[in-house]
């Protein structure tokens, strides 16, 4: 295979047909929950008529940040961030990570094994492995965020579920 077919396929399968819709500005949000659970902070956002976004894995596959597709929405949802008005002036729109703890440090080391030595954790379960794809994505999110958005991040614990 050479290099000039590789650029020809497109690296997810949903890329092709998400390509305008990347390009083309999408409604403009202030918020973007991610494992947002019942959608807490979007919901207080819209009460104040700011419009927002939330993603929740048990919701929908194409929300599940581990997947292509939710991974692709969740950056074209970050690219219609846009800061907001308010009496004070211009505010900077906000992305919410609402993840598992464990996600982001060794404070569950029974189930994960993440050690300093061992970051990525048990890699023999799914589980760990799944969670390690997920705060990669999530990162890259909030990346993506700050510097084409200017979007501040906050990180709050939780069990990303719709209880």
């Amino acid at each position: 295979m050479t290099l000039r077919n590789l650029t020809k396929r497109p690296m997810y399968p949903w890329a092709q047909t998400l390509h305008l819709k990347l390009i083309n500005r999408d409604t403009p949000i202030a918020i973007l929950e991610l494992c947002a659970g019942t959608q807490p902070v979007v919901n207080i956002f819209k009460q104040y008529g700011q419009p927002g976004r939330a993603y929740e894995k048990l919701r929908s596959k194409t929300e599940d940040l581990v997947t292509q597709e939710g991974l692709l929405n969740a950056k074209r949802s970050v690219l219609a961030l846009r800061p907001t008005q308010s009496q004070a002036g211009e505010l900077p729109s906000t992305i919410g990570v609402e993840s598992q703890c464990s996600t982001w440090g060794y404070l569950t080391t029974y189930v994960h094994k993440r050690t300093k030595q061992r970051p990525e954790g048990d890699l023999s379960r799914e589980c760990v492995r799944t969670t390690n794809i997920c705060t990669n994505h999530l990162t890259l999110i909030v990346i993506i965020g700050y510097f084409c958005r200017a979007a501040r991040a906050f990180f709050e614990s939780c069990d990303s579920t719709l209880q």
